[in-house]
């Protein structure tokens, strides 16, 4: 694995992919996408190679920290009165062993805890006080399988937690006596998607990708083809390679055509911080997509956002610019003072929450809603193609286990 986050090394990788046009004369106008995405990915990993260094993983020179790493992770579980003590006191002792490393790491969060407007940048500070006092978060050693049954195993586990992610993401069964509606709406999808395949957009410019370049975040988690967003940044990637995307993204529009290489997923499972460790049904599924589908996404959406936003209604706040949960919030608080202090009669106010309603949403339904929101041109069926295969892998103590294939 290398160290693609090291500055010298971006720097010359910079360097290297802004020469000649080795990228970029990967995509060519007449091949199969998936031929261009496997020559690209080639040429693209030959460039890493000769810019980054691999990451040499070396024991600690100082054999007395060594053994308080270990000792200390032992005492992880325990919680009895001594090993508690005796706990503390490693990190005691850790603290004064390894000032340097606390000061170098609590030093780059300073750096960039300003905000845009002035004062403070919250998500700044929420990540330095995690650097500071960091929180243990082991995996579960135990899960419930469907018939309560403790699984211990490694393998038992890497199964039943791949089991219960490919069940959260199929169709759920349409209820009796509604097959025929299920069927006229897929139907109606599937002409909706042919009539906006021919409905031909402006090919994306060079000014619409660099805005997705700036905004891929940074210190994110490698993508399944082991990629950072650092690698494809503005800062990083050079005009070949910033050219090569571009050709990629408009060729996957032009021949509306989804490549396989990007239908790998990996799915990490977050614990929700409630309920039982051992239940599944308290821990969420974060996707990790390939970057070169995150710049896809990202191009549509900037697209085609404000479309959709207007017509929208006020009450729909969820990913919106400038709106959040405040914007109901202020409703119900106005609702409550008009009762409390005003002369308004008392009222009921009835809140619903409809369980797993982002596992369960139909696809072919979500097709038809905003294409009767005026999103009905040839970017529509590249996210249907992209929603509608993938090969997921569950990623389980750092490591990705099994790819099967998944058809929504």
């Amino acid at each position: 694995m290398f160290n693609l986050k090291n500055k010298e090394c971006q720097g010359k990788f910079k360097a290297i992919t802004s020469q000649n046009e080795y990228l970029s004369s990967a995509i060519t106008e007449n091949e199969d996408i998936n031929v261009c995405m496997k020559r690209f990915f080639k040429r693209l990993d030959t460039c890493v190679h000769k810019s980054f260094r691999k990451i040499r993983v070396v024991g600690r020179e100082n054999k007395e920290v060594n053994e308080l790493f270990k000792r200390r992770k032992l005492l992880n579980d325990k919680v009895d009165e001594k090993s508690k003590k005796e706990a503390f006191e490693i990190d005691e002792r850790l603290n004064f062993l390894c000032p340097e490393d606390n000061y170098q790491h609590i030093r780059d969060e300073l750096n960039n805890i300003d905000g845009d407007e002035g004062g403070a940048n919250p998500a700044s500070i929420w990540k330095l006080e995690n650097r500071i006092m960091a929180k243990a978060a082991n995996p579960p050693t135990a899960l419930l399988d469907n018939s309560g049954n403790l699984v211990t195993s490694e393998e038992g586990r890497e199964a039943l937690m791949l089991d219960t992610f490919v069940k959260r993401l199929e169709n759920r069964k349409i209820r009796q006596g509604l097959e025929q509606m299920q069927k006229d709406k897929e139907k109606l999808c599937f002409l909706r998607l042919q009539n906006a395949r021919h409905q031909k957009t402006q090919p994306w410019s060079l000014e619409q990708l660099k805005t997705v370049l700036k905004s891929l975040k940074k210190n994110r988690s490698r993508d399944p083809l082991g990629y950072c967003n650092e690698l494809f940044s503005l800062e990083v990637a050079g005009s070949d390679l910033q050219q090569a995307i571009l050709k990629i993204m408009n060729k996957i529009k032009t021949d509306q055509k989804f490549p396989e290489l990007l239908e790998n997923c990996n799915i990490s499972s977050i614990y929700k911080n409630r309920g039982s460790r051992n239940d599944l049904e308290n821990y969420r599924g974060i996707f990790r997509v390939p970057i070169l589908r995150s710049i896809l996404d990202k191009l549509i959406y900037n697209n085609e956002y404000s479309i959709i936003d207007e017509n929208l209604t006020d009450s729909n706040v969820g990913a919106r610019k400038s709106r959040n949960i405040r914007d109901n919030l202020f409703v119900l608080y106005a609702i409550c003072n008009s009762v409390i202090n005003g002369k308004e009669e008392p009222v009921d106010v009835q809140v619903f929450d409809v369980m797993k309603c982002f596992d369960a949403l139909w696809m072919e339904e979500c097709v038809n809603d905003v294409y009767k929101a005026r999103f009905n041109n040839d970017k529509l069926p590249l996210i249907f193609l992209a929603n509608q295969r993938a090969n997921i892998a569950v990623k389980m103590n750092n490591k990705a286990e099994k790819n099967p294939h998944w058809t929504k």
